[in-house]
């Protein structure tokens, strides 16, 4: 039973896509995550979680959320829990866009 810090990440585009999954056995602390555009223009990104013990019921952390040319956008204000198979997900709009993700991974 061992604490792990991690990165995941991902190069968004208009199709969603599968940023990170809590392992078996793991309970993850999703602490940080930053959107930045990589375009000549604004971007936006809509970030949900999937909780595996409910079906994949999806739940939106933020929707079409700005980010801004040359700057970062932090997609979440509290720390978030992913239980074991919980997933999340993100697509951006209006360009591409880099999400990077710290979390601990317990268990």
């Amino acid at each position: 039973m061992g604490n792990t810090y991690r990165n995941a990440r991902a190069r968004l585009g208009t199709s969603e896509a599968a940023v990170y999954t809590a392992p078996q056995g793991k309970v993850a602390l999703v602490q940080t995550a930053l959107a930045a555009a990589l375009g000549a223009a604004n971007s936006t990104v809509t970030v949900s979680w999937a909780d595996a013990s409910a079906g994949n019921v999806r739940t939106t952390l933020i929707q079409d959320g700005v980010v801004p040319v040359a700057g970062t956008l932090n997609v979440l204000t509290r720390v978030i829990v992913l239980e074991p198979g919980d997933a999340l997900y993100a697509s951006a709009g209006g360009g591409a866009v880099d999400l990077t993700v710290a979390l601990l991974e317990q268990g």
